[in-house]
């Protein structure tokens, strides 16, 4: 199941009492389902397993927590991409706990609206201890650091763009060309910023910004698209196979 996984300092995830008390004083989220409260019959031969997770609601939608610190630690994928952190850390230097979308939610876990409470409520969590190190998100296998993550999310909340580097990552091919990572989790597509428009990373990283802005929480264009960007004429154009969407000088 597709989520976002918290990190902490060894010893420092948030324990399930911590999380509890949190919510208490939050205006958009509360815990929905307590299993130590809910099975006290068996709670001293399963204390642990009891104790590691929540059932949360935000805005009406259910959500699991997992791997809080009465429990072990979840294990997370490999790290692809990395950004606002050092090249040379990894999540094997944390522990973390994850976030995942209720089985109600299984068919829409890529909905901007799930997608948007996920992380808000990933947000109080990672204020639930002093040592919030990080995020990974799984589509892009991703990993945020904790300013980086605080700073974007908070801002899309606010009413910001869309962001993208942090949920997508992007790699450049031998031929020049620069190609989205886990943006087809989002938009169903992966997009492919031609060589001519790649050479400059930096000014392809401002464009694919743009275009992941222009795809997210829409239906991917099934005939070439024109757009303008920083006064150069562009289009963007679906690849025949409805994988790619290749973005070119007009």
């Amino acid at each position: 199941m597709p989520g976002v996984f918290l990190f902490f300092g060894k010893g420092q995830r948030p324990s399930r009492r911590a999380v509890v008390e949190q919510l208490a004083n939050s205006d958009t989220a509360f815990v929905s389902h307590d299993p130590v409260q809910a099975d006290q019959i068996l709670k001293d031969e399963r204390e642990a397993e009891l104790s590691s997770w929540l059932e949360l609601v935000c805005h009406g939608l259910t959500f699991d927590v997992l791997g809080l610190g009465d429990g072990p630690a979840l294990t997370t994928g490999p790290v692809a991409h990395r950004f606002g952190c050092s090249a040379d850390i990894d999540g094997g230097d944390f522990e973390a706990i994850g976030l995942f979308p209720g089985p109600h939610l299984a068919e829409g876990t890529n909905s901007l609206p799930v997608v948007r409470t996920m992380l808000q409520l990933a947000l109080l969590l990672a204020e639930t201890s002093g040592e919030f190190r990080g995020a990974y998100w799984s589509p892009a296998r991703s990993l945020i650091g904790p300013d980086l993550f605080r700073r974007i999310v908070g801002e899309w909340l606010a009413g910001g763009p869309f962001p993208s580097l942090g949920l997508v990552g992007y790699v450049f091919g031998e031929d020049g060309s620069m190609r989205s990572d886990g943006l087809a989790f989002l938009a169903d597509r992966e997009i492919a910023l031609e060589p001519a428009l790649s050479a400059d990373r930096i000014a392809a990283a401002r464009l694919a910004v743009r275009v992941v802005h222009l795809l997210v929480g829409s239906l991917p264009p099934d005939h070439v698209m024109p757009f303008t960007f920083e006064g150069r004429e562009m289009h963007l154009r679906p690849d025949s196979e409805g994988k790619l969407i290749f973005v070119e000088l007009a």
